[in-house]
């Protein structure tokens, strides 16, 4: 008589793991729920698949919360060091290229790497004219 392995998974389709570590630490338990929700949709994004390369437009966050919203959330994430950005993207239409990061470990300690947010997203519209670095054609 053939044995059966009896105990079978309960997880229907896929799922979206966060490390208890991650959940347990000061700079996540600094974070409101909503930068929360968008780490988890970022990671959700990621499934599994290249940590350096997450595709993320304004028009998905939009799906989920408000522009302004998701923009100071985002940045909550970088300034702790959950994410990082790869590419800004944003004109046009262009994705954001985000990673997943791991700098939030050393969050609190000297060697944790502050990233500077007004020279991600600077607000001034000069950054947008032809001639500045970071101005991209369509």
């Amino acid at each position: 008589m053939k044995k059966t392995n009896k105990k079978r998974s309960k997880i229907d389709g896929s799922f979206t793991a966060i490390e208890n570590k991650l959940t347990g630490s000061i700079p996540w338990r600094d974070l409101p729920i909503s930068a929360r929700y968008l780490y988890f949709e970022i990671k959700k994004k990621w499934a599994g698949r290249d940590r350096g390369h997450i595709e993320f437009t304004h028009k998905e966050a939009r799906e989920f919360m408000v522009g302004s919203t998701f923009e100071i959330h985002r940045d909550k994430l970088i300034e702790r060091g959950f994410i990082d950005v790869v590419d800004r993207g944003g004109l046009w239409g262009q994705k954001a290229v985000l990673a997943l990061s791991d700098r939030w470990k050393k969050w609190g300690t000297k060697d944790f790497i502050v990233v500077d947010i007004e020279g991600l997203f600077p607000k001034n519209s000069h950054f947008f004219q032809k001639g500045h670095q970071h101005y991209k054609k369509k």
